[in-house]
């Protein structure tokens, strides 16, 4: 269980370090095998993500609240290599899109509950611009209106047999 702001700390720069982390995909938003990071909302104007650092933790959660596509757990990884879908750009997108906490392994003994702020700073990054990959028909569409569609890359779910 995580008793002091020094546990937290360490906590999330361990969460920073590891290669691959998993998130909750959104179920609304499922098609052909991918999704976006699913928002929840615990009160107004209180959006979080859930990110997990082992997936049995994911997929344990996925299953006890329901989040499932045809019986798999709606989880997404985001690997420290892939630019458009690693932590820090899901973050950053995330503080665009309005959502401000995160869960880091909810259901567990050492979950927390922190702001993306504090996990940015503590993981010693900062807020900057967006990438987010568009279709050639978005592209277009946004050139003629000046306006981008701000909304979450799109993460293939993870199959379970891939991640024990």
């Amino acid at each position: 269980m995580i008793r002091t702001i020094e546990e937290a700390q360490a906590k999330v720069r361990a969460a920073w370090s590891k290669e691959t982390l998993y998130i909750v995909l959104s179920e609304s938003q499922y098609h052909d095998g991918v999704s976006i990071p699913r928002i929840f909302k615990i009160a107004e104007d209180h959006l979080s993500l859930s990110i997990f650092s082992a997936y049995s933790d994911a997929a344990a959660f996925c299953k006890q609240e329901g989040y499932l596509a045809g019986g798999v757990p709606l989880i997404g990884r985001m690997e420290s290599s892939d630019k458009l879908r690693d932590l820090y750009s899901v973050l950053n997108l995330a503080l665009a899109l309005g959502v401000n906490t995160t869960d880091l392994d909810c259901g567990t003994d050492d979950a927390i509950h922190l702001a993306i702020g504090a996990m940015l700073e503590w993981g010693g990054r900062k807020p900057e611009d967006v990438s987010v990959l568009l279709s050639k028909e978005a592209l277009a569409k946004a050139r003629i209106t000046g306006k981008f569609p701000l909304k979450f890359n799109d993460m293939p779910v993870c199959k379970p047999e891939e991640e024990v």
